[in-house]
């Protein structure tokens, strides 16, 4: 329990992220992991990029620490481990990332968590037949979920224990995306994401709420709330085009919703505009299907839409152990 307890006190302060982000610009000043030049590049860019919102009077102090969660993302996603062949600290790293004999024993320190951030939270949140949803330790159900879905489209196998947790998650929205990819169906994810965002311009937040009388119609409800936030924070993007274009600044989402967005792209383009947002997609994207492929790139789409994986760290953090793991075993 005292991790947990630790975790939860750097998850409170919102300051896990500042202190990973220093330790890897330590490993970073020994040699120890490098990045392309081009990357690095891109970096500086994004960086650049991400100063915009000053234009509209954003908090400079609120704009520095969500800099420093961007600068770790941009990490997560650039960083190489800086290894050597035939060495003993590469194969000793390799079989520390290595899925093929770590999986089960990560799955299994995962559902450990789990079952004790089960039992312990003093706010469950329950799911079909009332079955409380394994959380994990940030208490929340779905972004477990996607971790858990990057890593089965990544490995293209998963130990039982994996798809057991997925389904106990029970979340809908990671569930789906996985579905989808089976069916082979994840080219039409891009479409979903287009014609929805369409939908929400057209009801312009008009929705109707049903009675929560049971598992699903509180998923049909929480979609209808996510959207209706969507739709307030598409209305006042339109309302003003430095808005739209350079963002209304971190931190401001409460100011037209009740909740946060649950939506990677509309939180990225309403925090920090189109022109900052528009090529981070791009690079994300693209990392995505140099790692992944095209139609497992397109299946992340759905949680990305409709939950915020990346600036929850949960894709970045994902995408790092699985882009080592390849690079280790080339060098095996």
């Amino acid at each position: 329990m005292p991790i947990l307890v630790l975790l939860s006190i750097l998850n409170d302060l919102q300051i896990a992220p500042y202190l990973v982000l220093v330790f890897f610009l330590f490993i970073l000043s020994v040699n120890l992991i490098r990045i392309e030049p081009k990357d690095f590049y891109l970096i500086i860019i994004f960086n650049i990029l991400s100063l915009l919102p000053l234009l509209n009077n954003t908090d400079p102090l609120k704009l520095f620490l969500s800099n420093c969660k961007l600068n770790l993302i941009l990490l997560l996603f650039s960083i190489e481990l800086e290894i050597k062949k035939n060495q003993l600290s590469t194969y000793l790293t390799y079989k520390f990332f290595s899925f093929s004999l770590s999986n089960k024993m990560l799955y299994t320190l995962w559902f450990g968590f789990f079952v004790l951030a089960w039992f312990n939270s003093a706010d469950l949140d329950t799911g079909l037949f009332n079955i409380p949803r394994f959380n994990g330790i940030g208490y929340d159900p779905n972004l477990v979920a996607a971790a858990i879905v990057f890593f089965i489209l990544h490995s293209n196998k998963s130990s039982n224990l994996a798809k057991l947790t997925l389904v106990l998650t029970q979340s809908i929205t990671n569930l789906t995306a996985l579905i989808l990819h089976k069916l082979n169906l994840s080219r039409y994810s891009s479409i979903l994401l287009i014609t929805s965002t369409a939908y929400l311009i057209v009801m312009d937040g008009n929705f109707e709420f049903i009675t929560n009388d049971g598992f699903f119609d509180e998923r049909y409800n929480s979609l209808l709330l996510r959207m209706t936030s969507w739709s307030r924070a598409i209305d006042a993007l339109s309302l003003d085009m430095n808005h739209l274009l350079f963002g209304i600044g971190t931190g401001q989402s409460y100011s037209v919703s009740e909740i946060v967005f649950h939506n990677f792209f509309i939180q990225t383009i309403y925090d920090r505009g189109l022109i900052f947002s528009i090529p981070f997609f791009t690079f994300l994207l693209i990392k995505f299907n140099l790692l992944m492929g095209k139609e497992k790139m397109l299946t992340l789409l759905v949680p990305m839409f409709l939950l915020d994986p990346i600036w929850t760290l949960i894709f970045p953090a994902a995408f790092f152990i699985c882009r080592n793991k390849l690079n280790l075993s080339n060098n095996l």
